[in-house]
């Protein structure tokens, strides 16, 4: 692929004379749109698809017409919710063989998960991108604990509901890689959170107490 498009950014006089374009590696969407746009002849090629979750999604909002060309596709980022969305609703294919570690912001997978989107259904892994309260933490876990998707996710909430949800033993916090708390802290949820685990005992806090 890269070589081909290479020739026609350079308006290569070789390939007027190709009766027939094969690529010979994966190809991201714009050498795709290169060589599907070049002529009639490059038209037809076909080749495998792999570029990120971003440009696929824009390609496809742009209804590129190199997208019809590709064989198979392969995400090669996390995509957001908003970015599976787009790729998926190219076509009933695309929506039922493409795969995806999907990474976005807790009100996002909460909101998704809550909506069952459709977006959800092809992640092979979530993250979480900047942090999760303790509810939040809870709808997300429960999703890819059900499903079996690996998940992790810094924890970002008051000491009473990390306090809470550690003496209810809450499942989600397994997944937890870094515990952040808001406001102060008494004694006892200091306590409570430092013994917990070996990650949340390097949480740092403002104490406040009688």
């Amino acid at each position: 692929a890269a070589n081909l498009t290479a020739a026609i950014a350079a308006h290569d006089a070789a390939l007027a004379n190709a009766t027939v374009f094969t690529v010979t590696t994966t190809t991201t969407v714009a050498q795709a749109h290169a060589i599907h746009g070049y002529n009639a002849v490059s038209a037809l090629a076909t080749y495998a698809l792999s570029d990120t979750a971003a440009n696929l999604a824009a390609a496809v909002t742009a209804n590129d017409p190199a997208l019809a060309k590709s064989t198979s596709e392969v995400v090669t980022s996390a995509a957001t919710i908003a970015q599976a969305s787009a790729i998926l609703s190219y076509n009933a294919t695309w929506a039922s063989t493409i795969v995806y570690a999907l990474a976005d912001t807790a009100a996002n997978l909460s909101a998704a998960i809550s909506a069952n989107s459709a977006a959800l259904n092809n992640a092979i892994s979530l993250a979480v991108t900047g942090s999760a309260s303790v509810a939040e933490g809870d709808t997300i876990h429960s999703y890819a604990a059900f499903w079996g998707l690996p998940l992790a996710f810094t924890l970002t909430d008051t000491a009473a509901n990390i306090a809470a949800a550690i003496s209810s033993a809450d499942p989600a916090l397994a997944d937890v890689t870094s515990f952040v708390i808001t406001g102060n802290v008494t004694v006892a949820q200091a306590n409570t959170i430092l013994g917990f685990n070996a990650v949340s005992s390097h949480a740092t806090y403002a104490l406040l107490d009688t």
